[in-house]
């Protein structure tokens, strides 16, 4: 009997040395693991390189509609004096010059849908360089010190501040990248 209760013993000691040792190496690696936090908004938004793509976004909008704007108070008088001249024309002399006026302004539809995709896939790409940027440097931050996890600040609903490098990056990234330049298709 005696030797069986030796067993048990040495058995729950067993298996409560083993429980100890398993809830104590989590623990161990939990407090050796380096995690960080990076607000990539804020980065895409302040950067310099992330305002010069904002800038020359801006800047050929506004062209656009410089443009546009001409335009519009061109088809404005055109359609007017096509109001006012169709009592004076022929139905059939009418309705040509109806037709070449809606073609006229569907084209100009088309450009101005086609110079917007322009500017949208010049943003992507531009964003794309930025972005392919800031994760060199987060991958060079992360070998350097040893980052084990790097999240995104969209990612986190509570976060010591601490743990926060967006400053960090922010800082190299305008020393490596002030300004992407945008290759906008004018056509």
């Amino acid at each position: 009997m005696n030797l069986r209760n030796n067993c048990i013993w040495s058995r729950c000691f067993l298996v409560a040395l083993m429980v100890t040792a398993f809830l104590t190496v989590p623990a161990q690696a939990h407090a050796e693991t380096k995690i960080v936090v990076v607000n990539i908004q804020k980065i895409m938004g302040d950067s310099k390189a992330a305002k010069s793509i904002q800038d020359q976004l801006e800047k050929q909008r506004k062209l656009y509609q410089e443009e546009f704007s001409k335009h519009e108070r061109s088809f404005v008088d055109e359609a007017k004096a096509l109001s006012d001249s169709r009592e004076d024309m022929e139905p059939e002399a009418f309705a040509k010059k109806k037709q070449e006026f809606d073609n006229k302004l569907l084209e100009m539809q088309k450009l101005a849908k086609k110079r917007q995709r322009a500017l949208e896939e010049a943003a992507g790409v531009g964003l794309g360089v930025l972005r392919d940027e800031v994760i060199k440097i987060v991958t060079e931050m992360s070998d350097k010190e040893k980052f084990d996890l790097v999240l995104t600040q969209q990612n986190i609903i509570w976060g010591r501040q601490d743990l926060e490098i967006t400053d960090a990056v922010m800082t190299r990234l305008d020393k490596s990248l002030k300004e992407v330049k945008l290759n906008i298709k004018t056509n």
